[in-house]
């Protein structure tokens, strides 16, 4: 049964105790400190004790018992352990029943008034609504949540992916910041709970030793305390010369968030110093806050050494020193602002977002996290070469981040760079088998060589290793349908658009499966949905005109043909298809011009020049029709046999276009 706290003094044995399992906890022996804690809740069974147990359950990913051990719990913090603790389980409306209590857990009655954590609380109440699919409630999560906390990036983040147009100017300022600095002391996490424990012991340590003062507002040690812990641990002190200018970002993940959104109000927060060792990183533990403080307050500087192909002028790097030093005075909520800008270009897949992006101070453009969403921004328009060039210099910067792989080897896929995807699975593979981007490396591997069921295969482990990973979903629903599987593809690209409804890539490969069974009108419906959420990819109007096209309305075909045009002039498919309609229509001239530009950027591809020839004739323009064959038979030796029917045909000027030949 659980005891009542009241004002009773700790004894010896369990502040001894609440100290061994902090220790652990800090240096990541998570199941010393379990054992740790179960002593000290069998010793003593109150709601601290259990919220401390709770924790190391919850850093060993047992969330299960940590449901277990804290379901009869009352107070506001285990209240919000117990809704992480089932949200990871996977359990919605139990977490939700422990954020806001049995009698408001009722989606057309939402009081959230009583969501513990303050801005903490009400962001896992939008996580929660988000996975029950009630998108409504989870965006008024989101906005109190960064109402209270403007420093919840993640709630930005949620918005700006399911389309909501946050008002940057209104979340990021500083009467906000201020705000929740004020009301942070009230907030509850584990650390303050533990500090408050130890708060009435009398000695630490050897004879002589200090008191503990009172726990300041943050819930942090002294800078004496700090210092005295350090060299009993033996830590020498930091010093950030030569701090490399590589900025490493927490997975979005539910679990990451949810694991790592406690530690900044530890007593002692432990972070790793990075020490380049050649090509690797190597972690240094023991750094303590005070550390951990300094080191935020220093601008980073480039490395010489971090990229060696990148060989800056001394110009340059002055001015890199001078926006390093300019950006060391701006506060929170402006550095926040700066980020928050290009991110909602770039979920609304803004062709602005790449030069906003740029325009973040050097330190932090040349990051893993922002060049990851431009390279990907880059794919988004289909220049996958550009996108190539920002993915390696990210994975020089960043040599062991996975997250963007997967975009990244399907940009190799689409460049038909094998042996280039060969070298990113191998290097995915030695770096994590439990992340999910490596699979997806792997499946496109075996996606180019046409070895389909392998892929499919490898896809599917992914998503086993993550299971809301829509875009898992889409590669696997390409693969199907290239397999003419396509009550499967369907499957696959249903789930893709449940777990991401602006996952356009999903709607594309359901209307070209549509397009493929011949089946127009739902193909139409994709297209035009995938267009609204991508309205500057060039590629999914082409597919829209071809729909058209392959209905006979080849006017609304030609608006569509001209809106990718427009922006890409160079696509060839798009050509080639705009020339097909173009004879339908009887206007051979300007589908002669059409493909006359076409063959000036694709001079080897026979289809062209078939066709041509076939204009040609129709034109009676007989010796360029020859010319036009004679270089088809030259460049295509499958369709010998045809080209030379076509050849033949040349004396017959009463002879009609037969079927279309696909680029």
């Amino acid at each position: 049964m659980i005891e009542e706290e009241g004002q009773q003094v700790k004894s010896q044995l369990e502040q001894q105790l609440i100290e061994a399992i902090l220790d652990s906890l800090q240096n990541h022996m998570d199941q010393n400190a379990i054992f740790l804690a179960e002593r000290l809740v069998y010793e003593r069974d109150t709601e601290e004790h259990r919220s401390i147990l709770a924790e190391c359950y919850l850093h060993e990913n047992q969330a299960y018992k940590a449901c277990h051990i804290l379901k009869e719990c009352k107070s506001e913090f285990n209240r919000y352990q117990l809704a992480v603790a089932w949200f990871r389980s996977k359990k919605y409306k139990e977490a939700e029943m422990a954020l806001i209590g049995p009698s408001f857990s009722n989606q057309f009655a939402i009081q959230s008034t009583n969501v513990p954590n303050g801005g903490f609380g009400h962001f896992l109440l939008g996580q929660i609504y988000e996975q029950m699919h009630r998108l409504e409630d989870a965006k008024i999560q989101y906005y109190k949540a960064l109402d209270q906390n403007p420093t919840l990036w993640m709630a930005f983040e949620r918005l700006s992916k399911i389309g909501e147009p946050v008002a940057i100017n209104k979340v990021f300022i500083e009467q906000k910041q201020r705000q929740y600095e004020t009301s942070r002391q009230q907030s509850c996490n584990i650390y303050k709970i533990i500090a408050n424990l130890l708060k009435s012991k009398s000695n630490i340590g050897k004879s002589g030793s200090k008191e503990v003062e009172d726990v300041k507002e943050e819930s942090l040690i002294t800078d004496n305390q700090l210092a005295n812990k350090r060299q009993t641990q033996g830590v020498k002190p930091f010093s950030t010369t030569g701090v490399q200018a590589q900025i490493m970002h927490m997975d979005d993940s539910s679990n990451s968030q949810m694991k790592f959104s406690c530690k900044f109000n530890m007593i002692i927060f432990q972070e790793p110093q990075q020490k380049k060792v050649g090509a690797k990183m190597i972690p240094t533990p023991g750094i303590g806050l005070q550390n951990y403080q300094s080191l935020l307050s220093q601008p980073f500087q480039l490395s010489q050494n971090s990229n060696k192909n990148y060989n800056a002028k001394k110009s340059e790097i002055q001015k890199v020193a001078l926006s390093s030093s300019s950006s060391s005075l701006m506060n929170l909520p402006q550095l926040l602002k700066l980020f928050a800008h290009p991110y909602q270009l770039w979920t609304n897949y803004s062709v602005e977002a790449i030069a906003n992006f740029q325009k973040l101070p050097p330190q932090h453009y040349r990051s893993g996290w922002v060049l990851e969403k431009v390279a990907r921004s880059f794919m988004d328009q289909v220049k996958y070469t550009d996108a190539e060039r920002v993915w390696k210099e990210l994975r020089q910067i960043e040599p062991t981040r996975l997250e963007g792989m997967d975009y990244y080897s399907s940009c190799l896929w689409h460049l038909k760079k094998q042996s280039e995807l060969t070298y990113l699975a191998h290097s995915c593979l030695q770096i994590s088998t439990q992340a999910p981007e490596t699979w997806i490396a792997i499946g496109n591997c075996f996606s180019l060589t046409k070895e389909i069921d392998n892929s499919i295969k490898f896809f599917g482990r992914a998503i086993q290793l993550r299971k809301d990973y829509s875009y898992a979903y889409t590669l696997s629903g390409h693969e199907f349908s290239q397999n003419e599987n396509f009550q499967q593809a369907k499957k696959s690209y249903e789930a893709a658009t449940s777990l991401d409804q602006r996952q356009y890539n999903a709607w594309w490969g359901q209307g070209n499966m549509y397009y493929k069974t011949d089946k127009y009108e739902d193909a139409i419906k994709c297209f035009i949905q995938a267009i609204r959420i991508n309205p500057n990819n060039p590629v999914l109007p082409t597919f829209l005109a071809m729909s058209y096209a392959a209905k006979g309305e080849h006017n609304d075909a030609l608006k569509y043909f001209e809106q990718s045009e427009r922006l890409d002039p160079m696509n060839g498919l798009n050509k080639y298809q705009k020339a097909n309609s173009l004879i339908k229509m009887d206007k051979y001239e300007q589908a002669l011009s059409e493909l006359q530009t076409l063959s000036q950027f694709i001079p080897k591809e026979a289809a062209i020049y078939i066709l041509m020839g076939r204009i040609l004739k129709k034109l009676n323009k007989i010796q360029e029709a020859q010319n036009c064959f004679n270089m088809a038979m030259s460049l295509d030796m499958k369709d010998q046999a045809k080209i030379k029917g076509l050849m033949e045909s040349l004396s017959n000027p009463n002879s009609e276009f037969n079927d279309d030949f696909d680029l």
